[in-house]
C-alpha cells in the first residue's frame, strides 16, 4: 500500500461507521441503545416532565454520556440525539488518531489507522461503551496536552472532574498519572489539590449510592483459561467483530468468514499489539520515566492481571489495554517500521463494515441470547468476538414512543423514583 492509502482506508472506515449508524432503525451498538433511552429520561427531566424516575441528588461516575444525551435530547428526539452523539464522537475520534499520527513529526498514516481502530472503532464502541470511551479519549488528549508543556491547575483540575464523570477506571488511569508527575517534579501539593475534588464525589458517591452492577462471574477457572482469555481480549482490538442477530452470528451465517475474522484479530494481536508493549517496555528500559509512559507500563500491567469483571465493571484489562497501546502510538517510536504490518491488518475495517452493512437488517430481530451465555464452553467458539447490536432495541423504541420503562442499567444518574405513598 502506498503511504496515504492508511489515510483514506481511516477515513473509509470512519465513513462506513457513521452511515452504518444513520441507515438504521437504531444505531447498531448494543449498550448505547439503553444509554440513548436513558439520556431521553434526562431531557425529559430537564423539561420539567413528570415520570416515574428521577435524577440522583449525588455525583455518579459513568453518567457523562447519559448527560450529554440528556442536553441533546432538549432540542432533538432520542434517536436525533443519539446519532448526533455518535457522529462527533465519531469526528473526535478522527480527529485524536491524526493527533497521535503526528505527535512523534509529521503526520504517520500507520499510525492514524492503528489509533482510530484501537481507540475508536474499536469492541468497545460497538458494545456501546460510551462513557469509557469517552473516557479514554480524554485521557490521550491530557497525554498530548502535557507533552507541549506543563498544563495549568485549572486543565488538570477540570480533567479529573470530567474523567471521574466518564468512568473510575478512567479517574484511576489519570490519577497514576498526576501522581507521578508530581513525584517527579516534587508537586505534590499540587496532585492533592487536583485530585482531591474527584476523589471527594468517589467517596460521596460510594457512601450514597449501592448500584454498582451486576456481579459478573469472571472467565478463566484455571491459568490455562486465564491466559487464553488474555490472549483473546488482546485479539479484540482488531477489525472483525461477529454480530449475533436472532441468537445466530457468523460462525452459522458465514462460517468461512467468521473463522478469517477470528484470525486476523489473533494476527493484529500478535503484529500490532505485541510491539506496541514491546515499545513501552523498550522505552523503559531506555530510560523514560515519563509520567504517561509509566502510567501506560501500569496499565499494561493491570490488563496482565486483572480478571475479566471487578466490582460489577466488565472488561475491566481491556479498559486498561486500550489506552495503554495509544500511548505507545503517540509516545513511541517505531524504528523498523513495523506498524506497516499491524496497520495493513487493521485495513481490513472497511471491507468489515460493508459485511455489517450486508448482514444488520432494517427492522432489528430480538437478540434471542444473554450476556452468559459466553460462559458455556460448548457454544464459545461459536461467539468469538460477538456483539448484541440490537439487545436493549426495547428501551430505544421506548424512548422513541416517549413511553418510560423500567431502567436496564441502574448504575447511571437516574433512579426509579418510589412509590407514592397510598393515603388511608
Amino acid at each position: 500500500m502506498t503511504r496515504h492509502a492508511f489515510t483514506v482506508v481511516g477515513l473509509l472506515a470512519v465513513a462506513l461507521a457513521t452511515a452504518l449508524n444513520l441507515r438504521g432503525a437504531m444505531p447498531p451498538l448494543q449498550d448505547f441503545n439503553e444509554w440513548i433511552y436513558q439520556g431521553w429520561l434526562v431531557g425529559q427531566l430537564l423539561r420539567g416532565e413528570e415520570l416515574p424516575f428521577g435524577l440522583k441528588p449525588w455525583p455518579v461516575p459513568n453518567a457523562a454520556a447519559q448527560a450529554l444525551l440528556g442536553l441533546l435530547n432538549l432540542p432533538l428526539g432520542p434517536r436525533a440525539a443519539g446519532l448526533a452523539y455518535l457522529t462527533l464522537y465519531l469526528a473526535g475520534m478522527t480527529w485524536l488518531a491524526a493527533a497521535i499520527a503526528r505527535a512523534q513529526g509529521p503526520f504517520d498514516p500507520a499510525t492514524f489507522l492503528l489509533a482510530l481502530l484501537i481507540g475508536g472503532l474499536n469492541s468497545p464502541y460497538w458494545d456501546g461503551y460510551a462513557n469509557s470511551q469517552l473516557g479514554t479519549a480524554l485521557y490521550l488528549v491530557h497525554v498530548l496536552r502535557q507533552r507541549r508543556g506543563p498544563t495549568p491547575v485549572a486543565w488538570d483540575l477540570a480533567m479529573g472532574l470530567a474523567l471521574f464523570f466518564c468512568h473510575a477506571v478512567l479517574l484511576a488511569v489519570f490519577a497514576l498519572h498526576t501522581a507521578l508527575h508530581a513525584w517527579q517534579h516534587r508537586q505534590l501539593p499540587r496532585a492533592t489539590a487536583v485530585l482531591a475534588p474527584p476523589f471527594a464525589l468517589l467517596a460521596w458517591y460510594l457512601l450514597r449510592d449501592d448500584n454498582y452492577g451486576e456481579h459478573i462471574p469472571p472467565f478463566g477457572t484455571s491459568l490455562a483459561e486465564f491466559l487464553a482469555y488474555k490472549a483473546y481480549t488482546a485479539a479484540k482490538a482488531g477489525p472483525y467483530q461477529n454480530v449475533i442477530l436472532g441468537g445466530l452470528g457468523d460462525a452459522e451465517r458465514a462460517p468461512a468468514l467468521y473463522w478469517l475474522g477470528v484470525a486476523a484479530n489473533l494476527a493484529f494481536a500478535l503484529v500490532a499489539l505485541a510491539p506496541l508493549a514491546w515499545a513501552l517496555l523498550d522505552r523503559a528500559r531506555k530510560g523514560d520515566r515519563s509520567p504517561a509512559l509509566l502510567t501506560a507500563l501500569a496499565c499494561l500491567a493491570g490488563f496482565a492481571v486483572l480478571p475479566s469483571a471487578l466490582f460489577g465493571v466488565v472488561n475491566v484489562g481491556e479498559r486498561l489495554l486500550i489506552p495503554a497501546m495509544l500511548v505507545a502510538l503517540a509516545l513511541c517510536p517505531d524504528p523498523w517500521n513495523l506498524r506497516r504490518f499491524g496497520a495493513a491488518i487493521a485495513a481490513l475495517s472497511p471491507a468489515m463494515l460493508l459485511h455489517l452493512h450486508l448482514v444488520l437488517p432494517a427492522t432489528p430481530p430480538a437478540t434471542g441470547i444473554g450476556h452468559l451465555a459466553a460462559h458455556d464452553a460448548e457454544r464459545r467458539h461459536r461467539l468469538l468476538f460477538w456483539h448484541r447490536p440490537y439487545y436493549f432495541q426495547d428501551q430505544f423504541h421506548a424512548a422513541q414512543r416517549g413511553e418510560p420503562v423500567r431502567l436496564r442499567f441502574t448504575t447511571s444518574i437516574v433512579r426509579p423514583l418510589p412509590p407514592p405513598a397510598v393515603a388511608r
